[in-house]
C-alpha cells in the first residue's frame, strides 16, 4: 500500500510539473492554441479548438553524459537531493514551526542511495529546528564547525532563513555547473525517441506538437541554444517541434519539414 501512495504522489508531482511547463509555453509563445486544455496521458495535453483538437507531448531536455550507462547519473543524484528535502520540510512542518526558507549546498562528489534518504531528511530537520534563527535573521551552518551537531555527510553548507513575511516554507537545493551548449544531434535523439508514439498521438488529435523542455534549474538540465540551431532542418513526424528555457521562458521553433 506505502509503494501504490508513493507511486501515485509522485505521479501527481510529475502533472503539476508538467501543467507549469505547459503554463510557461502558453505564457509565452504568442501562437498557441487557443481553446480549453485538457489533460491527457498520450500525448500528455489536448488543446480543443474551434478547428479540432491540437495534442502536445512534453519531454525533458537532459545534458548527455557520455561514456555512462543507462540515464543520467547526475540527474539521479539531484532527484535523490531534492527527495530528501521535500521529507525533511513535510518534517519540519509536522511540527507546527514557523515557515522558512532554507538552502542546502551539497558535497559534489558524495553518493548516497534511498536507504539514507529518511536518515538525512530526519537529521537536516532536526538540524534546522535546532538553529532557528530569531525572526528576520538567518543562520549558515558549514562543514566541520567547531561548536554544536555538525552537518550529515554529503551536505556542505546549510544556510536557514527566517522572514516575516515568509507564508509557505521553501527548502532548495544550491547548484551551479558550467552550462553547455544545446547541439542538433543532442535535439535528434530526443525526436527519435519519441518517433514510434507520434502515430498513436494522432489518434486522439489532428495536429501533434513536441515541447522540449529545458528546466535550466540544476546542472542535468543547463543548456544554451546553439548557433547551428535555428538554420538545422530535423527529422520528425510531429506537426511542430519546440525547445522552452523554462528557466527565462525563452520559446524557439525547431524546423521539421512538413510531410508530402
Amino acid at each position: 500500500m506505502r509503494n501504490l501512495k508513493g507511486a501515485g504522489l509522485r505521479e501527481d508531482r510529475k502533472k503539476r510539473q508538467e501543467e507549469a511547463y505547459l503554463r510557461r509555453f502558453r505564457e509565452n509563445f504568442a501562437g498557441f492554441p487557443k481553446g480549453t486544455i485538457l489533460p491527457n496521458e498520450h500525448p500528455d495535453f489536448l488543446v480543443e479548438t474551434s478547428r479540432g483538437r491540437v495534442g502536445i507531448e512534453l519531454t525533458e531536455y537532459h545534458v548527455r553524459e557520455r561514456s555512462q550507462g543507462r540515464g543520467s547519473p547526475t540527474r539521479a543524484r539531484e532527484a535523490m537531493e531534492d527527495e530528501v528535502l521535500r521529507r525533511a520540510a513535510d518534517q519540519y512542518l509536522s511540527k507546527g514551526l514557523p515557515p522558512l526558507v532554507v538552502h542546502v549546498t551539497w558535497h559534489p562528489h558524495e553518493v548516497f542511495g534511498h536507504r539514507r534518504t529518511a536518515e538525512l531528511a530526519a537529521d537536516l530537520a532536526d538540524l534546522v529546528q535546532e538553529n532557528l534563527p530569531e525572526p528576520n535573521r538567518s543562520v549558515t551552518i558549514r562543514s566541520h564547525q567547531p561548536a554544536g551537531r555538525s552537518l550529515p555527510q554529503g551536505v556542505a553548507s546549510l544556510t536557514v532563513i527566517r522572514r516575516e513575511r515568509i507564508t509557505k516554507g521553501s527548502w532548495m537545493s544550491v547548484r551551479a555547473a558550467f552550462v553547455p551548449t544545446i547541439a542538433p544531434p543532442d535535439l535528434q535523439e530526443i525526436l527519435r525517441n519519441k518517433e514510434a508514439k507520434v502515430s498513436s498521438y494522432r489518434r486522439h488529435c489532428r495536429e501533434v506538437w513536441l515541447l522540449i523542455v529545458a528546466r535550466g534549474l540544476e546542472p542535468s538540465t543547463f543548456g544554451d541554444l546553439g548557433p547551428e540551431i535555428e538554420g538545422h532542418e530535423f527529422k520528425s513526424s510531429f506537426d511542430r517541434v519546440f525547445l522552452l528555457n523554462y528557466s527565462d521562458g525563452i520559446v524557439a521553433e525547431l524546423h521539421v519539414p512538413l510531410a508530402p
